[in-house]
């Protein structure tokens, strides 16, 4: 789980730091930024909904083949 505790710790706090502050001003003055942050928003929102599962499955089952293929999902996301 340090994995999905470093994601939600780092990242998708991140993200959401991001997404309430300094991304939204920036949008309100640059209308090509603007759809920028739309298309990262989906990107931040994706990686809350896979997390979120992972973390879900891992509540009843161990470590499957249906979680760690999610694995690279986040991370290719993490990276965008």
């Amino acid at each position: 789980m340090h994995l999905l505790d470093d994601w939600e710790t780092r990242v998708i706090s991140h993200a959401d730091a991001e997404e309430m502050g300094f991304y939204q001003e920036k949008a309100k003055q640059n209308e090509a930024f603007a759809k920028a942050v739309i298309l990262l928003k989906r990107v931040h929102e994706i990686l809350r909904i896979i997390v979120k599962d992972i973390k879900e499955t891992l509540k009843t089952e161990d470590v499957s083949e249906k979680v760690i293929q999610q694995f690279p999902t986040v991370n290719n996301k993490r990276n965008s």
